[in-house]
């Protein structure tokens, strides 16, 4: 329930259509009791949202004249950040045409912290990169590293003596035997793709790993090699399944 004497009503004014809410309150902030009132007093700054003296002025002036509608007591004010950025862009323009800061919208009169409506700004500073690996040290990575290698050599040794053994008297070795020569085939490129991964490191990665390195990487053709050796490993694996 809202306070007595307040109601929302849906967000008509043209000049704050755009802003992420659709419903305000009234009386307002300056104290308008319908938003016919506020619309003729917000138009008169029409002139400053055109030129876009300030990035703040049009989001100012809307929670001012026609603040979001919430369950809270009173309207949610700009903060005094927003209301010094929309003045410190406009004010000089306003001088140069012989109008001053409207006392009504003094900054002071704004709360410079707690719950009030702040300046319009998306951060895109990247995460820290000591935050980046996310799951494995340096250290783990590394032993995941040899580990795998070390299975990866071991399978190439037994696929290779099992391919030597083959070609040794290869009409010796007739159906239904000869499918273990092709799965020792299919494992030996198995196995050096593994190892391909192993010795290359990161020169084989599917996307980048620098500064700014990204958690999940996107579809694309830029990592060729990696492609090369997951269609490889992936021919592979199921034509080994398949013998």
């Amino acid at each position: 329930m809202l306070p007595s004497g307040r109601k929302c009503v849906p967000l008509t004014i043209p000049m704050c259509m755009d802003l992420p809410y659709n419903m305000t309150v009234y009386p307002n902030l300056l104290n308008h009791q319908t938003q016919a009132d506020a619309e003729i007093a917000i138009n008169q700054f029409n002139p400053l949202v055109k030129v876009k003296c300030s990035e703040d002025i049009k989001l100012f002036l809307c929670t001012v004249y026609a603040p979001v509608c919430t369950q809270l007591e009173k309207p949610i004010q700009p903060c005094r950040d927003l209301c010094l950025s929309a003045k410190n862009g406009c004010e000089s323009l306003m001088i140069k045409f012989g109008f001053r800061w409207p006392e009504q919208l003094d900054c002071g009169h704004f709360p410079a912290e707690g719950i009030c409506v702040g300046e319009n700004k998306t951060s895109s500073t990247p995460a820290p990169s000591r935050y980046v690996p996310v799951f494995f040290d340096k250290r783990h990575r590394r032993y995941l590293r040899f580990w795998t290698g070390g299975w990866a050599v071991a399978c190439c040794v037994c696929a290779l003596f099992t391919i030597t053994t083959f070609l040794v008297d290869l009409a010796r070795f007739a159906y239904p035997v000869r499918p273990i020569l092709y799965m020792a085939m299919c494992y030996l490129m198995i196995s050096v793709v593994y190892m391909i991964g192993v010795v290359g490191e990161d020169s084989f990665a599917c996307g980048p790993y620098g500064g700014t390195p990204q958690l999940l990487v996107a579809q694309g053709g830029e990592g060729t090699a990696c492609s090369g050796l997951a269609v490889a490993h992936y021919y592979f694996t199921i034509a080994s399944s398949a013998w």
